[in-house]
């Protein structure tokens, strides 16, 4: 009669903990969904669209564009870590002396 109680309690016990795994694994199912609901689409085209025809056109009068630094005028001249180099200037000073 001695085993009884205990393996009731161990019965009990087990319950309580596939109750508690149960509880964690919903918590986790929810958790994986909301993940995924805020996880953001790349498949879709329209992610990969960067502009409109309109925004084309005003993009080739270099208004707020990206430009490369060989298409600005002077940026040499204006680039205050280049000044002084070893041998007697920046190119861009020695392009004016000449």
């Amino acid at each position: 009669m001695e085993e009884e109680p205990s393996t009731s309690g161990i019965d009990a016990e087990l319950l309580a903990l596939e109750e508690e795994l149960a509880e964690l694994e919903r918590e986790e199912q929810a958790r994986k969904e909301v993940e995924a609901a805020q996880m953001l689409d790349v498949s879709s085209d329209d992610l990969w669209q960067v502009g409109s025809e309109a925004e084309k056109q005003t993009a080739d009068d270099n208004s707020g564009g990206i430009r490369f630094a060989e298409d600005i005028a002077g940026f040499r001249e204006t680039d205050a870590g280049r000044r002084g180099g070893r041998r007697g200037g920046s190119s861009a000073r020695n392009r004016r002396r000449r």
